[in-house]
């Protein structure tokens, strides 16, 4: 039976990581660390895997072709994207991620890339609150422009959350 491979929901290596991306893809293996610490060795072979699932708050590196990455992913029988747009791209909340505008502008090309619509989610998250000279802000208000563009290029899933504020993300 093939697989599904998850690439990366805790690490956006499309944004940040597309040579390795890219490399591990045209070896058909990847050497990874676990969660206690061991490294294993993951198969890649488009034999053995059936959909890689890529994470990404940028997917320019994919559509653009960086490191070969989108001719590479060719090889595999499907490739689905989380796309997470929360509306905050380019503000003091989330600096290098593209505006929303900018964001919007990939789902054409993501589409294409995956085959069809139903083969990409979109994470509206967080959705996150603040305090900004006195005012309570958010932008959960953002959904309602989103919501009709995603519609009108045939994105019907969609997911979010609210902000979990640990420790890390406290200190920020």
């Amino acid at each position: 039976m093939k697989k599904v491979i998850s690439a990366s929901r805790r690490t956006d290596l499309v944004a940040f990581f597309p040579d390795w991306l890219s490399s591990v893809f045209k070896e058909e293996k990847a050497q990874v660390y676990g969660p206690s610490g061991h490294t294993y060795t993951v198969d890649l072979n488009p034999q053995t895997v059936h959909t890689v699932v890529l994470w990404s708050k940028n997917f320019s590196n994919l559509i653009e072709n960086c490191y070969y990455l989108k001719d590479i992913l060719k090889k595999y029988d499907q490739v689905y994207m989380h796309f997470t747009v929360t509306g905050l791209g380019g503000t003091f909340i989330e600096q290098g991620v593209p505006s929303f505008s900018e964001a919007l502008l990939q789902l054409d090309h993501l589409i294409k890339i995956a085959g069809k619509p139903e083969r990409i989610s979109v994470r509206f998250d967080p959705v996150v609150y603040w305090e900004e000279e006195g005012k309570v802000k958010s932008n959960l208000l953002f959904f309602k422009k989103l919501a009709p563009e995603l519609s009108s290029h045939g994105i019907k899933d969609v997911r979010f959350s609210f902000a979990q504020w640990y420790r890390k993300a406290k200190r920020r």
